[in-house]
């Protein structure tokens, strides 16, 4: 059959269903994950480059009915970056809220009420 404009794909696409795609820096690294709770880290430098018509690469066995489930470039942090721990946030936020709601221990949490006392 002929080739259409735009029909040169890789060949991956067509045989396999692709989990990721991601555009990185060639001096970071990947993390791959699986539904078995597997991770794996890899340089993106230690994965070869392959022809357009190719099947890509095999970064990670998986063994029975395992899956990759998600794929991430790991970034790297400064020495004076930090993360704020999920949960901080709202803490805080609790913290300089001014006001209090009245708990009725009766109600019913399935039913909506909008009583005013």
């Amino acid at each position: 059959t002929p080739r259409k404009r735009g029909g040169q794909g890789v060949t991956a696409m067509n045989t396999e269903r692709i989990i990721g795609a991601l555009s990185v820096d060639p001096e970071s690294e990947i993390l791959m994950i699986t539904s078995n709770g597997q991770a794996v880290r890899c340089p993106v430098n230690n994965v070869r480059e392959t022809s357009r018509g190719s099947k890509g690469v095999k970064l990670v066995n998986l063994s029975g009915k395992d899956k990759l489930t998600a794929i991430s470039e790991v970034i790297e942090l400064d020495e004076g970056d930090e993360i704020e721990e999920e949960g901080a946030e709202s803490e805080n936020s609790l913290e300089n809220e001014s006001g209090t709601d009245k708990v009725n221990p009766n109600t019913d949490p399935d039913t909506e009420t909008d009583s005013s006392e």
